[in-house]
């Protein structure tokens, strides 16, 4: 084989790695992208956020709480269970309990250890607060949920408790910070 030849097919062989990494780093990094199934201007009803070590969020009495009133220790899908995503076009989205009050981020966010009340459940108008991002992941329907000062929403533990279950001061995305959201429940 000539050197010519050589270099023709390494260069090839460079070309084709670098596409196929390219496409790797495309498919692991984060994206403000709308998520397919959710509409980016409407309602979409019967949502469920599941954690991931397989439990589901829960508005506690289906919404109006301003402690602990976010659960993540069910493993079954009931009315509690379920949320409305309501798309704001390019703002992002509010996220309504089965009570229709909304998901509110304490101070937009950045509570943390301790706290039982980084999630409240009670507001029946959407301001700053209530607005959030759904980050896509790299698998289909995983989502980071991004508050309105940048931080993401952490189930402690990755789920399954029942008080200071929820942060909002991760700065950085773990497996804590993703959630699986499914519709049509």
């Amino acid at each position: 084989m000539s050197i010519k030849n050589l270099l023709v097919r390494l260069a090839g062989i460079t070309t084709a790695v670098m596409i196929c990494l390219l496409s790797l780093t495309n498919m692991a990094s984060a994206s403000a992208a709308q998520p397919s199934f959710i509409s980016p201007t409407g309602t979409t009803t019967g949502c469920a956020f599941l954690t991931n070590n397989g439990h589901f969020l829960t508005a506690m009495n289906g919404g109006g709480g301003t402690t602990d009133s976010i659960r993540t220790n069910e493993t079954s899908i009931r009315s509690w269970e379920k949320f409305s995503i309501v798309g704001l076009g390019t703002t992002g989205y509010a996220i309504q309990t089965s009570n229709h009050n909304w998901l509110t981020a304490v101070n937009g966010g950045g509570v943390g250890l301790g706290s039982t009340d980084a999630i409240h459940t009670n507001a029946t108008v959407t301001r700053s607060w209530e607005i959030f991002q759904l980050v896509t992941l790299f698998s289909a329907n995983q989502y980071a949920i991004q508050t309105s000062n940048g931080n993401y929403v952490t189930a402690v533990d990755g789920g399954g408790r029942k008080s200071e279950t929820i942060h909002t001061d991760a700065t950085r995305l773990g497996s804590w910070e993703i959630f699986t959201i499914t519709c049509g429940h």
